[in-house]
């Protein structure tokens, strides 16, 4: 596949240079070439292709604050995102969400299922928990099999008198961190380079520079620059080979920083990019000196656009007297977001790389506030997007916090975590400015950013030499490997797990060997499995089983920084029992029982046709019944005779300890049973015949101390101990509302894991009122679509 679309100029000739455009997952079984430079390439092309070859996600989680007091939970929200389609990961439902203390070691783990791209969770922060700073590392077993860190990994501390933001160290020797570094990675002697430039303090802030130059080594100014709010900017120079330079920064406060420029090559080739958000096009500047020349008549060279496993190339000739190259490349030719730039040598070595990022409304929204209504106890506010009907659905998380606080710093957004961090290695300042604003200052920011940013992510070495293999498989819920215990070949039977916390039941057919095996299962943390056996008869018995659950828990360790961030604002010691009522106890959802008068239904177990329909297992929630009659009925929670159902609603059904009846089922009105479907396996149903799978009796004039006696099935049962987290539903913990100052600081006004949009694109969510005053809404999603948006909001509510 070719495409002309690119526009290439050279100030000395007007010839055109050949221009292969590939989409590398397909070109590597589409393709030929029939001399060995083509040969070349395309070994480099396929080992692009396997480094991608396994697709990963990429993952960004919202916490709802970066900084708790012992007796708070933390909250949050994870999205999955694959890169290469820019899309949701929908395929993933095994989350792994970790706490790890300052120095890497594991203090709790937990497994999430997610479903359709996100997933939320939360940990409680009373126990195990010393002040003090951690980590929270969201991940999926898959991601192990690459060296890229996909997962997300958040820093958060937990404010006490021997947390490390409460010792004063200054762990840094130098005020000021000044970086100048050549764009494309070096620069070429007796050619114009350009450079890119960044500044922080010992806290890792950006500094403003209001003047700076270039002196030589004779102290002659050569160029002026200044910087934009975040520290950065650009400035080019022309190199001459007999001088050393150096870039002085002049600060708000009048001090002067300096920074000497590293050596530029003398041979070789130097690569700029211009990218105007204005213009249609980027520009790719190929430039070379006459050292070099001479050696690179000739010499294959080519550049190659690439993101994720999709990539083009424009070959590179060089020629006599040619030493400056200019690339048009169409935007509409580049991948939405990052394009990674790379320039390779006539023997496949990449020598100079650029990111430059290309917009597109299709991977960022801009969404807007509405407005907000005032009730008596609570408020409701709207956002939408562009003021648009938008009937794309939508997905979001907010954490609303006082205007004022100092409990929330979070080092990224969904969109710099998804669009900008799989590229590049330093951090990245108030990413939602270069996205929400997408004005010419703001891209021009962005490219500047990224210039100072160097080379991808993605290792060249790790590229050619070691592509990622799939050592650690992807998950897909809890897979049960069992065997029986029977020296009697049961294969031609089958084995039956319940549980009925999680509302399963299934059958599976006996492997050689008595062996067994449940894939796919949604197993919460803690519940009870329940194993009945039946031969190849229909008899049915307890089996004696021994059996893994996998996943298991595994523990790990992550490396951190050495230095811990210093926080002078939390030297104030803050006595957490004056702010948040540590000894209130927050209720956990409780079943309220009840003795139930067993005599007042056993007369009534037979039913005027003479039948009754039973079960015998207590721990069973949810069973459904399809009457021959056309009607379903919805047996929930037989334990407590509740019900509900499709179709037509019977009043009749009861149950007790676990049995249940209906005293208007004729015998052969019931001809299938079902399970609540498995959310693991989607929409299809488990169903078999009553009579043989749940051992129910339909006899007329039924004895229930009979039945119980002779034909209650006997289930063995065994615990889960690492399942999914079962979902909490926010509350907000109990502050001492009249340490007003210290709420307002540091406290939490409400949570939002899932707000979804209505059929006209409108977010519409409630808080509670219990603040008067200014309040941040801090927010984060993601389309169906594969659409970002991310904002902060501030609202008044006086």
């Amino acid at each position: 596949m070719e495409r002309f679309l690119f526009y290439i100029y050279s100030s000395i000739s007007h010839k055109q240079m050949k221009i292969n455009h590939f989409c590398l997952f397909i070109l590597a079984l589409t393709f030929s070439f029939t001399n060995a430079q083509n040969d070349s390439i395309k070994s480099i092309e396929q080992q692009y292709i396997d480094y991608f070859s396994l697709n990963h996600e990429t993952i960004y989680t919202q916490l709802n604050k970066t900084k708790f007091f012992t007796a708070e939970n933390l909250w949050f929200k994870t999205y999955i995102y694959y890169t290469k389609t820019q899309k949701p990961y929908r395929r993933t439902t095994n989350i792994y969400a970790s706490i790890f203390d300052s120095k890497g070691n594991l203090v709790e783990k937990k497994l999430l299922f997610a479903k359709n791209g996100t997933t939320a969770g939360n940990f409680n922060l009373k126990s195990d928990y010393p002040p003090g700073t951690y980590y929270l590392k969201v991940s999926t077993n898959w991601m192990r099999n690459f060296k890229e860190d996909h997962y997300s990994l958040d820093e958060f501390q937990i404010i006490g008198s021997n947390s490390e933001e409460n010792i004063t160290s200054n762990t840094l020797e130098k005020e000021f961190d000044f970086q100048v570094l050549p764009e494309g990675g070096h620069a070429l002697n007796h050619v114009i380079n350009n450079f890119g430039f960044k500044i922080i303090d010992k806290k890792g802030e950006s500094v403003k520079i209001d003047s700076g130059y270039v002196i030589d080594s004779q102290n002659n100014k050569i160029t002026t620059f200044k910087s934009n709010d975040f520290g950065m900017g650009q400035f080019s120079l022309l190199i001459d080979d007999k001088e050393h330079y150096t870039a002085v920064a002049i600060l708000k406060d009048g001090k002067t920083v300096r920074k000497p420029l590293s050596m530029a090559k003398p041979f070789g080739v130097a690569m700029n990019v211009f990218n105007n958000i204005e213009k249609s096009d980027i520009a790719v500047a190929i430039k070379t000196n006459k050292a070099s020349l001479p050696k690179l008549i000739d010499k294959p060279y080519f550049i190659l656009v690439h993101r994720d496993g999709l990539a083009f190339k424009i070959d590179v000739k060089f020629e006599p007297n040619k030493y400056t190259y200019l690339l048009k490349i169409p935007k509409v030719n580049l991948y939405s977001g990052i394009n990674i730039i790379t320039l390779f040598n006539d023997s496949n070595q990449p020598i100079s790389e650029r990111l430059t990022f290309n917009y597109s409304d299709k991977s960022t929204k801009n969404i807007l506030f509405l407005d907000f209504t005032k009730e008596e106890d609570s408020t409701t506010v709207r956002f939408g997007f562009n003021g648009k009907k938008d009937s794309i659905s939508k997905n979001m998380s907010v954490s609303v916090l006082p205007a004022i606080t100092k409990s929330y710093n979070p080092d990224k957004t969904i969109l710099s975590k998804l669009l900008l961090n799989p590229y590049v290695k330093g951090y990245i300042e108030n990413p939602n400015y270069y996205f929400n604003n997408k004005s010419p200052k703001a891209a021009y920011d962005l490219d500047v950013l990224l210039i100072t940013q160097g080379w991808s992510k993605y290792s060249w070495s790790n590229i050619f030499n070691s592509p990622p293999k799939p050592y650690y498989p992807f998950e897909f819920g809890i897979t049960i490997n069992g065997t029986i215990s029977d020296k009697n070949d049961l294969s031609q039977g089958e084995i039956m797990l319940v549980s009925g916390l999680n509302e399963i039941f299934l059958s599976s057919d006996i492997k050689p060997g008595n062996k067994f095996s449940f894939e796919k299962l949604y197993l919460s943390d803690n519940s009870r499995v329940f194993f009945s056996l039946k031969d190849k008869n229909g008899k049915v018995t307890t089996p004696k089983v021994y059996f893994n659950a996998f996943p298991n828990l595994i523990n790990e360790s992550i490396k951190t920084e050495a230095n811990i961030k210093q926080d002078e604002e939390l030297n104030l010691q803050i006595k957490m029992d004056e702010f948040i009522y540590d000894n209130v106890t927050i209720l956990d959802t409780v079943d309220l029982k009840h003795a139930r008068d067993t005599t007042r239904y056993r007369s009534k177990y037979t039913n005027r046709y003479g039948s009754t329909l039973r079960f015998g297992n207590s721990d069973y929630r949810n069973i459904y019944a399809r009457s021959n009659r056309n009607y379903d009925i919805r047996i929930f929670e037989g334990q407590y005779g509740r019900y509900a159902g499709g179709g037509r609603y019977s009043n009749n059904i009861y149950g007790q300890g676990g049995y249940f009846g209906t005293r208007d089922a004729a015998p052969g009105d019931f001809n299938q049973i079902f399970t609540q479907h498995n959310p693991m396996i989607g929409s299809n149903l488990a169903s078999q015949t009553y009579s043989t799978v749940y051992n129910a009796v339909a006899a007329p004039n039924f004895d229930y101390q009979d039945y119980q006696k002779k034909a209650m099935i006997e289930i063995k049962n065994s615990m889960i101990e690492f399942g999914f987290s079962r979902p909490e539903t926010y509350y907000t913990p109990f502050y001492n509302k009249t340490k007003r100052d210290t709420f307002a600081e540091y406290g939490v006004l409400h949570w939002i894991p899932n707000v979804t949009t209505n059929p006209n694109g409108i977010f519409s969510f409630k808080i509670p009122n219990y603040f008067y005053g200014k309040i941040n809404l801090y927010i984060n999603g993601m389309g169906s679509d594969g659409s970002l948006f991310s904002k902060v909001e501030t609202i008044d509510l006086k």
